[in-house]
């Protein structure tokens, strides 16, 4: 599959409202990873099934740094935008993967009434404390992206992009990369001040402004 091929797969996923079929082509050829045939589960935990309508698992499997990772669509109830409530939605996937020793997840939250979804990352982290093995979960601020129709999509898009010459499954450290928008954001500004430089130079170089 040629890069233009890929790109339009991408795309497809996240300008569009959620789909499995553009979400099992995207782990399969973005992510490299084998789409698990797992139907889907309405076995929820109480305290959730206000909140989730059921869930598929796409993806499971053992990355080259022995990092296990989930790949899921979790449908949300009618009622429930899959935009909100991303504090509620890491805290379900930190549940499950603390029931069934993952250490990360990526996540795709929609309901089929609602053009928009949100594509989040979770990670969970183990450090010694003096208090003993300490969990650490990762912050939910801008570990996840709202997509669908009529989304802006620039910035995630760039994001997945730098997957399209991954020939190796994806690891859990690259899809925390796709999260990680702290040099997107630098690239930004640095474009920023670059054409404010211009402008500024354009400015005081044209006797019309002086």
């Amino acid at each position: 599959m040629d890069e233009k091929q890929k790109l339009n797969i991408i795309e497809n996923l996240i300008e569009n409202r959620f789909d499995k079929d553009n979400f099992s082509k995207f782990i399969s050829n973005i992510l490299n990873v084998t789409v698990r045939n797992r139907k889907e589960s309405t076995v929820v935990w109480t305290e959730y099934k206000e909140y989730i309508e059921s869930y598929q698992i796409f993806g499971d499997y053992e990355d080259s740094n022995n990092q296990r990772i989930y790949v899921i669509a979790v449908k949300v109830k009618d009622k429930v935008d899959p935009t909100r409530a991303k504090v509620k939605q890491r805290e379900i996937i930190a549940k499950m993967l603390r029931e069934y020793r993952k250490d990360g997840a990526l996540v795709a939250f929609y309901n089929e009434n609602d053009p928009h979804w949100r594509m989040a990352f979770v990670k969970l982290e183990y450090s010694f404390t003096a208090k003993g093995l300490e969990e650490k979960l990762t912050p939910a601020k801008r570990l996840s992206y709202i997509i669908g129709e009529g989304e802006a999509s620039h910035t995630v898009k760039k994001q997945f992009i730098t997957l399209i010459k991954l020939s190796d499954e994806v690891t859990l450290d690259n899809l925390e990369q796709l999260f990680q928008l702290e040099k997107v954001t630098n690239e930004f500004f640095d474009e920023y001040k670059k054409k404010y430089l211009d402008l500024k130079e354009y400015l005081e170089s044209n006797e019309e402004f002086m």
